[in-house]
Order: C-alpha cells, then structure tokens, then sequence
C-alpha cells in the first residue's frame, strides 16, 4: 500500500524500496554498552523516526488532496501522524452539515488505509449550536464523538470563537519554573551555559504561546523567569 502511495507520487522505485526498507528495519535503544532487541514498526511511526515524516505524507497525501478538494471550505492539515481537519461556512448549520460530511469521508478514508483512529479525537466548534449540528451529522454516519471546549493540539491550546484556554500554558509555564534553578547553577559557573536558557527553559515555558498570545502579566512572569536563570549574567540577557 505505502509503495504504491509512493509511485503515484512518481517516487523513484530503487530509493522507494530502500526508503522502505530503512523504515521497517528494527530499532534498538543503546544505553552505554547495552543494547535493547530490536523493535519492529508496524502500523504506527515509531517516535525518533527519520522516515516518519516522508512515510507519513506519502500515504495521506492522495486522500488529503481528494478531502481539500471535495469539500470547499474543509480543510485538512497534516502535522506527521495528526490531522486537524476544519470548515468554514456562513450559518452554524451549514457549518456542522459542511464539517460532518468531510470528517466523515476523512474518517472512511483512513479507516481504508487501515489506520488507527486515536480515541483522543474530539470536536471543537465556534458556537454550541454548530457543535450540535456537527455531532448529530457525525451520527447519522454511526460516527460519534465528544464535543469539547477546547482541546490539546501539538502541545498548545487549541479552541474556536470567542472561547480560550490556558491550561496547558500554565503548566508549561510552571515545567519551566522548575528548570530554571538547574540552569542558574550552571551559569554562576560559566558563561556558556546562558546559551541553554533559550533551547531549554524559554522553549519549554513558550510552547505553543505564539498561537494564543500571552498577556502582559504572563510576559512579566517569564522575563522574571528568564533572568533567574540567568543568574548573576542576567543583564547578558
């Protein structure tokens, strides 16, 4: 099936059985001197993965062009193995009528693909009444899932209309808070180690705040944070 995928998309034969063949080799964890067995893929991608993302465009890539093209205002994007599909439309009817018939021809697609459907899937929509008719078109095709107000995607908040959530914002915040001290030892040692406050402790505690936004009292909070781990080089910063 994936080969196949792969010469539709005009992939050279000779470096599509060797891409295939690097993707279903097993794969071991080494520890020191010791080795794990070796683990096979089968139908998931295995964290880590160099071939993952190839592997995994290329088996979508014909059912999300057919679901992008089919449906208007529905919209399919592809982050590896997540997909957030979307639709647009002027009424909250037209709306859950629009969303319900490509997430049900998505769903049917992948399904026959023989991909695994997360039980995490939920639905979000920007007023109850387009949520209501999302769900009851979902039913009508025996597909059923729980309406949510807001929901984890890529690690960051995710919600529609005039709704937000920051909780998973808060706790990344916190998780930053905690690394900090850790970091500020370092650098009242050496100066090198200011250069991991930004890969470490400002990148775990900003995750996902570019698609939000964070208020002005979030901000002061992490400039604090910052320059604690920073330590006496704070002004470096």
């Amino acid at each position: 099936m994936l080969l196949d995928a792969l010469l539709r998309l005009n992939f050279p034969l000779h470096l599509a059985l060797l891409g295939l063949e690097a993707a279903r080799a097993p794969r071991i964890i080494r520890y020191g001197g010791a080795v794990s067995g070796g683990t096979f893929p089968c139908n998931s991608i295995l964290a880590g993965c160099g071939q993952a993302t190839s592997v995994a465009k290329a088996l979508l890539w014909q059912l999300l062009f057919e679901s992008n093209a089919w449906h208007g205002k529905f919209q399919v994007l592809q982050f590896v193995d997540d997909l957030q599909a979307k639709a647009w439309a002027p009424s909250p009817h037209a709306a859950g009528q629009l969303a319900s018939n490509g997430v049900g021809d998505l769903l049917r697609g992948l399904k026959g693909l023989r991909l695994y459907i997360s039980p995490k899937t939920v639905l979000l929509a920007s007023s109850a009444a387009a949520g209501r008719h999302l769900q009851q078109g979902l039913a009508k095709q025996g597909l059923h899932f729980t309406l949510e107000q807001g929901a984890r995607c890529l690690g960051a908040d995710t919600a529609f209309g005039k709704r937000r959530s920051a909780k998973v914002q808060k706790s990344r915040i916190t998780m930053g808070a905690r690394r900090a001290p850790r970091t500020s030892k370092l650098a009242a040692q050496t100066e090198q180690a200011v250069k991991l406050i930004r890969p470490g402790v400002t990148a775990q505690a900003t995750w996902g705040g570019e698609v939000m936004g964070l208020p002005p009292s979030r901000l002061q909070r992490l400039r604090g944070l910052m320059l604690h781990a920073a330590g006496k080089l704070g002004k470096a910063l």
